[in-house]
This record gives structure tokens, sequence and C-alpha cells, in this order.
């Protein structure tokens, strides 16, 4: 229900994670880009405060949670019941999961409101030629423990909009548009992005330099137009190996 109002459509997805890999001609595996979901969270309250269980305590219940098992029996050291998410052992209180997929959205729609809500926990993208400089060409950076502590795991990539239509009265506006990126790091090699061109470069026909680089200018000018304060560490190579089909310039 947006503002008093029932939505007539709703659209939830979630994905746990994907891989997709960039491969050139000569079938070798340029790039892998792979969406990673986050390892489930385990807390149990004590005394009206939730405190993190730790790995060994969190992997026993997340795998009888992945096998559908009600019941956590283990001697005399864990004991729990999944069904009702309550602990007795080795602590004695609620149990809360919290999970973070891959890709998460949610979309809903009523008479007069659109509203849209998508989540990217975590991005990443490896250099898989066997030369390569950097290993990981874009990763996000991870966040300070204290943050972990107070709010748990973060999404990399977080967008939200709210859409009020009132075509009777002539009324379109975006409530709020909110997009956050987490800080992030961007490693690259030259021969890692000439390779990755030569895969897309399709269409060999060269341009006049001048025009291209206005080209560039202008695209680069309209993509950053509406973008919001990014922290980011970039570091570039010239070293690399160029693993090429096409007969593209490698001279920069």
């Amino acid at each position: 229900m947006m503002e008093s109002e029932y939505a007539d459509t709703a659209v939830f997805f979630s994905l746990g994670g994907v891989g997709l890999s960039l491969i050139n001609s000569m079938a070798e595996e340029v790039a892998f880009v792979t969406l990673s979901k986050s390892a489930a969270l385990w807390e149990v309250e004590v005394r009206n405060k939730w405190k993190t269980l730790n790995m060994e305590l969190a992997s026993l219940l997340e795998q009888k949670w992945l096998h559908d098992e009600n019941s956590v029996i283990l001697e005399d050291y864990l004991e729990a019941d999944l069904d009702k998410m309550e602990m007795k052992k080795p602590f004695m209180g609620s149990l809360r999961r919290t999970y973070n997929p891959a890709l998460w959205a949610q979309y809903r729609k009523s008479k007069h409101h659109t509203y849209l809500h998508a989540k990217v926990h975590r991005l990443q993208v490896d250099n898989q030629l066997k030369d390569a400089y950097f290993s990981t060409v874009f990763s996000p950076i991870p966040l300070p423990s204290y943050i972990l502590k107070r709010s748990g795991p973060r999404p990399f990539i977080e967008f939200a909009l709210m859409r009020r239509q009132v075509p009777e009265k002539d009324i379109d506006t975006f409530k709020y548009v909110k997009l956050i990126i987490q800080e992030f790091n961007v490693k690259l090699d030259k021969g890692f992005v000439l390779s990755v061109y030569d895969v897309f470069d399709w269409n060999s026909e060269k341009k006049d330099e001048s025009e291209q680089l206005q080209a560039d200018l202008t695209q680069i000018h309209k993509s950053l137009y509406d973008m919001t304060v990014l922290y980011m560490h970039i570091s570039f190579s010239l070293d690399g190996r160029v693993h090429k089909v096409n007969n593209i310039d490698t001279s920069f």
C-alpha cells in the first residue's frame, strides 16, 4: 500500500548469484563478472540484545537451514529449533537469520503511484587472462568492522524511486529518487583494456581521431550529468599483453 492506495501490481525478484564470462573468438576467457550474495548472518537475542554467533555455530545452523531441517541438536554443544527460530544451547533466546541475495528487486504500482526498489549486493570483475597484471579489475571495498557490527552488510548498489501520477490533474512528479553506490576499487592494465575492446570491436571502420575524441567527451558528459559523488580507487598499468583477434591499434 502506498499513501492509502493498495497496489494492484506487485513484482518481487531475487537472485542468489550469477556469473558471466567474456570470451573472445580464440576461445580465451578475458573477463569473468559475478554478482554474489552475502553469507548468512545468524544472531541470538540475549538480554534484549542481538549477539552475532561465531562462524562455527553459524555454519552448523546454516547447513541445517539449507537442508530444511527444523531441529538442530549436537550433543551438549548446540540445540536449536529452526521452525520456531529459538536457541536453547549454548545461549537461550530468539534466533534471527539475515541474508542478502546477489540481486533483489521490488516493483509496486497502484492507481497513482509507482515504486521501484533494487539492490545489488556485490559486483566483481576479474581479469582471466593468464598474464594479467591485476587479477581483480573491479570490486567493492569492504565496509569497516564497526559499520558491519552496527548495521550488518550493505548492498554495493541500492536504487529506489517513487513516482506519483494523476493524469486527470496533469500531475506527474518523482517524490524521490535515491542511488547509493559504496566505495570501490578499479584496477586496469593496458592488456586487459585492449583485450576487452577487441572482443566488442565488430566494426573495424576507423573514424577521424578528432571526431572520435569529441564523441567520447560528449558521451562522458552525458553519462556523468546526473551522477552524485562517488568514492573510488583507480589503478592503471601500461603492462599486460594484449590478446586480440581484430586488427586494433595498441600504440597508446
